[in-house]
């Protein structure tokens, strides 16, 4: 009896307790919200609005702010301003704010911050119709006119079809949780009874109402009552399970719409701007354009170069081809001429020479003889010059071939001598292709050098290596003398190879007032 007397306050308060948590705190409505501080949101906190294939919220949030919830769009958090009048609003956890000001009819002109995209909108309430405008400033941020207007139906909450000031409704309180707010809380600390009562058969217990304060202490809860207890305890359970579910479902909706913050924004201004100004240029994409059009136009002009230079060296070839036909044309000639007054010679009366006769003649063989000797050394040149460009077609230069033959101590100590020439770029009044010419350089020769037969073998590649090692401080003196020259592909040389190259060599020279001579 003592053990159950003891168990009776544990059971007491365990109903307390119980009761007070099953009451949900929407049954606590939150303060009325003032118009001259919220505008129209006053109005529309706990409603829900659609239409345009869009749907909108509004409930009180932490802070004394109001969240603002679309289907397309992420959350927007509202809160007041520094000054009175003055909304402020941000968007997508900070992507956008947007600064509002209060109307006199409770409207709500809304201003993104920044100087790009200020994306002005206007929201109202109109014949219980939440409305939504987007609008066209000028340059002090003045109305111009109406681009568009969205109007959205309410479909839960109490109806904003009222006059300002009234006071903002509580929101629905949940079927399941009813009961238990209509029940009153019974006193935690019933006060004692003066005296016990007589005792008296208890009547049972409503299943619902709360039982009556104890005459003589707490009392023993009944099976239904119990089963009551038992029953809130479950469904308030069920109602903290569901409510949890759907935060975790809330959060990991928001979750998404941040990830997916670019696009909603790129949506938004689609949604709002049919003005939106020209985007800012790409300057990746400019500046690759302007290269590949750069790197486009000094191909084209290399490749105009060179088919400029293929075709000036087509020129030279023709040149040089008429130059040996004219030549040989003269040389028949001459023989001609000779012949015939051989001829004439003969058919004359013999007579003895005179003096005279001798020495002219002498003289005119001597003139032949010089003759012959310029126009073979001029051939000779023109085919080392046409060496020189087969040369430079080809991507490297062959080794020359070599064959053993009779060692030569004169040909092995014949200095190895050499000319270096190259291109240069023609400039304003020149009347020629321009060339840089070198000095005569001399440096020892390698084995063989020289031989009328074939060199030893190595020895053509050792001559190429000295000549080759001249080509970088050449290029740099042409360059120095204010000329540029066309490419490295067209340097040339002229050595004395054998006696024929050595006298072509010497007519290896400047020849125009355009060309240049360095020396090294």
């Amino acid at each position: 009896m003592t053990e159950c007397k003891r168990s009776r306050p544990v059971f007491a308060w365990l109903l307390v307790a119980v009761l007070s948590l099953s009451v949900p705190a929407t049954v606590m409505a939150q303060p009325a919200a003032d118009p001259a501080v919220w505008g129209i949101y006053a109005r529309l906190v706990d409603t829900e609005f659609a239409g345009n294939g869009d749907w909108a919220s509004w409930r009180w949030g932490p802070d004394d702010t109001i969240v603002e919830g679309r289907a397309i769009l992420a959350k927007t958090v509202i809160r007041p301003g520094a000054r009175a009048g003055e909304l402020v609003s941000v968007y997508g956890g900070g992507l956008h704010t947007f600064d509002g000001r209060i109307g006199p009819d409770g409207s709500v002109t809304w201003i993104r911050r920044g100087s790009f995209l200020k994306m002005p909108s206007r929201v109202s309430i109109v014949d219980g119709q939440y409305v939504e405008e987007a609008l066209k400033l000028d340059k002090d941020d003045q109305i111009v006119r109406v681009t568009k207007t969205l109007r959205f139906e309410q479909k839960r909450g109490p109806s904003v079809a009222t006059a300002a000031g009234e006071p903002v409704l509580a929101s629905v309180v949940p079927s399941a949780a009813a009961p238990a707010a209509a029940r009153p809380d019974p006193a935690p600390n019933p006060p004692p009874p003066a005296a016990p009562p007589a005792p008296a058969p208890a009547p049972a217990p409503a299943p619902i109402a709360s039982p009556a304060p104890p005459k003589s202490g707490p009392r023993t809860l009944s099976q239904a009552e119990l089963a009551t207890l038992q029953q809130r305890i479950q469904t308030d359970r069920a109602r903290r399970a569901q409510a949890f579910s759907q935060e975790q479902a809330a959060a990991e909706q928001q979750r998404q719409q941040l990830e997916q913050m670019q696009q909603m924004a790129a949506l938004e201004e689609e949604y709002w701007e049919e003005e939106a100004p020209a985007p800012a240029p790409n300057l990746a994409a400019v500046f690759l354009n302007t290269l590949g059009s750069e790197m486009a136009k000094n191909q084209a002009e290399r490749e105009a170069q060179d088919a400029f230079i293929r075709d000036v060296q087509r020129q030279q070839a023709m040149a040089i081809e008429r130059r040996q036909r004219e030549e040989e044309r003269q040389r028949r000639e001459a023989e001609r001429v000779r012949q015939q007054a051989s001829a004439q010679a003969a058919a004359l009366p013999q007579r003895a020479p005179s003096a005279a006769d001798v020495a002219q003649q002498a003289e005119r063989a001597q003139a032949a003889e010089a003759r012959e000797r310029q126009l073979a050394e001029q051939a000779a040149a023109e085919r080392a010059r046409q060496q020189q460009l087969r040369a430079q077609r080809q991507p490297a230069v062959a080794s020359t071939p070599v064959v053993p033959g009779p060692p030569s101590t004169e040909a092995a100590a014949k200095p190895l001598r050499f000319v270096l020439s190259i291109g240069l770029l023609n400039k304003p009044g020149d009347t020629v292709n321009p060339m840089c010419y070198s000095n005569v350089i001399t440096r020892p020769g390698p084995p063989g050098w020289g031989a009328p037969g074939f060199l030893p073998p190595g020895s053509g590649q050792q001559a190429h290596d000295i000549v080759q090692s001249f080509k970088a401080a050449f290029i740099a003196r042409c360059r120095a003398s204010g000329r540029e020259i066309i490419s490295d592909g067209h340097f040339n040389y002229a050595w004395n190879q054998s006696q024929g190259s050595e006298a072509g060599m010497q007519e290896v020279r400047p020849r125009h007032r355009e060309d240049v001579l360095v020396s090294l």
